[in-house]
């Protein structure tokens, strides 16, 4: 009987560990992600310091449980928008509640352009995509140095009283004749890097 018994335990222990695990994985319907400080609907801005347009992303899993410490990134399809640390433009890692911040760190290198370039936006987290956006970019730092100074104050300088909506300098979208709130944008990220 005792013998019985043990082989009976071993089975059901067996059973137990063989038992499929259940993985927790970002799942999209259950997730947010919100843009702060974004020009507008279609319209984004990134800097070098990260202190332009960012993400505030919520990263929940298909129980709808948060997921804490994993990395969600922004990758930018348009080469012409240029990551300070590649291969992403941000990241950033979830906290206790599920909660990251995504920076967007990075320039433009599109100092001969007229117009704002566009890019689609995706964020992921753990290979799962998110949210995809396609958005204008705008950028203080126009040559991509990663640098905003004084060559990109000649790219401003080059659009000023461009009586043209989307231009590259045009980083409040707005009427074009108010060059002043432009000029206050590429001034308040002034040697940023």
């Amino acid at each position: 009987m005792t013998r019985l018994f043990c082989v009976m335990i071993a089975v059901v222990a067996a059973g137990f560990l063989a038992a499929p695990a259940w993985a927790s994985i970002p799942y999209p319907p259950n997730c947010t992600v919100t843009w702060v400080n974004a020009i507008d609907d279609s319209a984004i801005g990134i800097c070098p310091a990260g202190d332009y347009s960012s993400l505030t992303v919520t990263v929940r899993d298909q129980f709808n449980a948060p997921m804490a410490g994993v990395t969600v990134t922004a990758v930018f399809s348009n080469a012409l928008a240029v990551p300070k640390v590649p291969p992403n433009m941000g990241s950033g890692v979830t906290n206790g509640i599920g909660v990251a911040t995504v920076l967007l760190k990075g320039g433009t290198n599109n100092p001969g352009g007229l117009l704002a370039m566009t890019s689609t936006i995706t964020v992921k987290c753990l290979a799962v995509t998110l949210a995809t956006y396609s958005r204008y970019v705008y950028s203080p730092d126009y040559n991509a140095s990663q640098t905003v100074n004084a060559g990109d104050f000649g790219s401003f300088a080059d659009d000023w009283l461009r009586v043209m909506l989307d231009c590259h300098s045009d980083f409040h979208r707005g009427n074009p004749q108010t060059q002043a709130i432009d000029f206050g944008v590429f001034a308040s990220h002034w040697l940023h890097f």
